[in-house]
């Protein structure tokens, strides 16, 4: 469960790895900018990392 908070920033900068081996070198500019804006701010940063709603466990679920 853990591996999907973070799935999308781990996709993201494998992309630019990616990006930066085929020599798109736009293409990582670009990916390199998304990066560093997910970063900077917190709240795109919380959106990226949260948990799906259907992973996430409630106490009403708890108790069944």
């Amino acid at each position: 469960m853990e591996r999907a908070i973070t799935n999308n920033i781990l996709k993201t900068c494998l992309d630019l790895y990616l990006v930066r081996e085929m020599r798109e070198f736009r293409l990582e500019e670009d990916l390199f900018a998304k990066v560093l804006f997910v970063y900077r701010s917190s709240e795109t940063c919380i959106k990226w990392t949260r948990l799906p709603q259907d992973q996430i466990i409630t106490d009403a679920k708890k108790n069944d």
